[in-house]
C-alpha cells in the first residue's frame, strides 16, 4: 500500500514532540511492513528539503509558521505525481481541510483539538484562529475516517457533529525498552523540584 501522510513536522525537527513520536511510531511499524510511506511536512532553518527517517520518505516545505500556507499545494503536488492508496492528516495543529482535494480513502488523525482550551494557552488572535480553524471539521472531513487517541477526544469530536461510526479510538502504548528509568538514579524529591529553591 502507498499511504501519503500529512503532519505540520517530522521527528527531525527541533520543535517535534510526542505528536510527531506517536505518528512516526506508526508509519516506522508500516513501513517495516513494507508499505511505501511518504510524508509532507514543515521544514526549519537549514533543513533538507527532503530525507528519509525510519524508512519514511519525506518531503518538507516551508516552515513552522508558514506551512499553512505551504502544505496544502505541496499535497496537491504528491497527489498529482504519484498513485496514492491513502491519505492519512494529521490534525495536530491546525487543519489542512485535505479530505476535499482527494476521492482516495481518508484517515484523520486527531490526538485532540483545542476549542475553547486555546485561548487559555494563547493569545486571543492565535487561539481564535484555532478555534475557528476547528469548527468545519465535520463538514470538511465528512467521508474521512477518524482516527481518535482517546475517549475523550471520541467524546469530542462527536459532539461537535462528526458521526461515532466514524470515530475509533486506538490507544497511543508506550516502548517500555526506550522509555525506562536508568538505573541508579536518585529517589525522586517529595516536592516539584521547581519549588525546592523558594
Amino acid at each position: 500500500m502507498k499511504i501519503l501522510a500529512v503532519n505540520w513536522q517530522d521527528l527531525e525537527n527541533p520543535h517535534a514532540g510526542g505528536a510527531e513520536l506517536h505518528l512516526f511510531e506508526l508509519l516506522r511499524r508500516l513501513a517495516e511492513k513494507g508499505h511505501a510511506i511518504h510524508l509532507v511536512c514543515s521544514g526549519w532553518p537549514g533543513a533538507p528539503s527532503t530525507a528519509t527517517v525510519q524508512g519514511i520518505s519525506l518531503e518538507r516545505h516551508g516552515g513552522r509558521h508558514s506551512f499553512a500556507a505551504l502544505g496544502r499545494r505541496a499535497v496537491q503536488g504528491a497527489l498529482q505525481r504519484e498513485a496514492w492508496d491513502l491519505v492519512l492528516e494529521d490534525i495536530n495543529k491546525l487543519p489542512l481541510y485535505l479530505a476535499g482535494m482527494t476521492r482516495l480513502p481518508f484517515c484523520a488523525m486527531i490526538p485532540h483539538l483545542f476549542g475553547t482550551t486555546a485561548f487559555q494557552e494563547a493569545p486571543f488572535p492565535v487561539a481564535a484562529l484555532v478555534a475557528l480553524a476547528e469548527r468545519p471539521i465535520p463538514r470538511v472531513y465528512r467521508r474521512a475516517g477518524f482516527h481518535a487517541i482517546s475517549e475523550s477526544t471520541r467524546d469530542d469530536l462527536i459532539s461537535r457533529g462528526v458521526p461515532a461510526g466514524r470515530i475509533r479510538v486506538i490507544h497511543p502504548g508506550i516502548d517500555c525498552r526506550s522509555y525506562t528509568p536508568a538505573s541508579g538514579l536518585e529517589r525522586p524529591s517529595r516536592r516539584p523540584s521547581y519549588m525546592l529553591d523558594d
